[in-house]
């Protein structure tokens, strides 16, 4: 099993959340590098240093939250690299927020490792080549669900 994903970026004010994604990648079996991201401010500069294949960012962040980041690489021309937002929230408002702003994927934070490890492992199995067809399972005819395992 590989992922067409080899870069991650993850934009989140909790360094807790960096270490526990870093851990979780690393139980997966095939291996992505990580950036991490503490302040959302510098996200434009990170993403065109990084380069990444693709961005898991926080919704609820102190400085700039996820839907503004959202607007900001929307307007930046940097839309093409594929979003996932991530909360520990799945309120339908925010949901639909979050793909309105163009994110690609909405994903609920889950309970435990073994759950983020798992997660994890099927979000960077997806077909990011195509990340409309992504964005299409999760929303349909104005119906706006988060990811979740089968």
């Amino acid at each position: 099993m590989s992922s067409a994903v080899q870069k991650v970026l993850l934009v989140d004010d909790d360094p807790d959340a960096g270490f526990l994604m870093q851990k979780a990648l690393l139980e997966l079996p095939f291996r992505v590098q990580l950036a991490y991201l503490e302040d959302s401010a510098a996200l434009l500069a990170e993403v065109m240093l990084q380069q990444p294949d693709l961005i898991f960012m926080d919704i609820n962040m102190p400085k700039k939250n996820g839907i503004e980041c959202l607007g900001e690489l929307q307007r930046a021309q940097l839309g093409h690299i594929p979003v996932v937002v991530y909360s520990s929230s799945e309120q339908s408002g925010l949901v639909a927020s979050a793909y309105e702003a163009g994110a690609t994927l909405y994903f609920r934070k889950p309970s435990s490792f073994r759950g983020m490890v798992q997660s994890l492992e099927t979000i960077l199995s997806l077909d990011w080549q195509d990340p409309a067809a992504i964005t299409r399972r999760y929303c349909n005819e104005g119906v706006f669900r988060p990811f979740a395992l089968a």
